[in-house]
């Protein structure tokens, strides 16, 4: 087996790319590698991409509602309900076409709402001021109402539902309220001395061990995970990335 040779070489636009050459049996053979960086990009839906996808949904499952449904309605449909089967199924014969359009529309639509959750869930898990992010969410919720009832009712109000927004204050305020219980939940059998700690840590080889038991508040988010960066910066450990980084 002969001998195999890697360089660095650069294509034209001056970007690093890795070419592997080598030989065996006196064959030739060239074996291309994908760059570090390119290697550890991520690949997948991005959240902008599925945001988008949540609007178009809903926005389709507004136009059937507002305008479909609608025109349905003053197709007679109600009253063809009220007339029985038979008058039911004249009516379907002469729009029937309009009314599978309106329920597909419709049923696209239902992909909507479990998005605007999943983003929901992610935007608390994210977010560093869940004060605003609720805030922000009334705000829109209040500012919606009126055109939500006036294109669905109407009416300039009607308190017999409300737009999405406010379901979504809701599971935000929800989400809350658990991460509340679970940060400041305190589990029994969980307590230890440091004495306890440094007989189990002498069962470890000395290189493991640790120098300082430091007992002290980790710090969590809403969610109740622990906040990396704070917790290094707390201690000092964030240089040390910093340096690790730029080594």
């Amino acid at each position: 087996m002969g001998a195999c040779n890697v360089e660095r070489v650069h294509n034209v636009h001056g970007i690093p790319k890795w070419e592997e050459e080598g030989k065996m049996d006196g064959a030739g053979m060239s074996l291309q590698m994908e760059s570090p960086a390119k290697a550890g990009e991520k690949k997948g839906i991005s959240g902008s991409t599925i945001k988008i996808v949540a609007i178009v949904a809903m926005l389709i499952d507004h136009i059937a509602a507002v305008v479909l449904t609608r025109q349905i309605m003053a197709e007679g449909y109600a009253d063809a309900i009220m007339g029985g089967q038979s008058s039911l199924t004249s009516w379907m014969a002469e729009n029937g076409s309009l009314f599978m359009i309106n329920t597909v529309m419709r049923a696209i639509g239902r992909l909507g709402f479990p998005i605007f959750c999943f983003l929901l869930v992610e935007g608390f898990g994210r977010s560093r001021n869940i004060r605003k992010y609720a805030l922000r969410l009334g705000l829109f919720a209040l500012i919606s109402e009126i055109p939500f009832d006036l294109a669905l009712t109407g009416r300039w109000w009607y308190t017999g539902y409300q737009n999405v927004y406010f379901t979504l204050l809701l599971g935000l305020l929800a989400l809350c309220g658990y991460g509340f219980f679970v940060k400041y939940e305190k589990r029994e059998g969980m307590d230890c001395t440091e004495v306890e700690i440094d007989e189990f840590c002498k069962e470890l080889p000395r290189y493991k061990r640790p120098k300082e038991i430091i007992f002290h508040e980790i710090p969590r988010n809403a969610t109740g995970k622990i906040e990396k960066p704070k917790l290094r910066k707390m201690y000092g450990a964030d240089q040390l990335v910093a340096q690790e980084n730029r080594g």
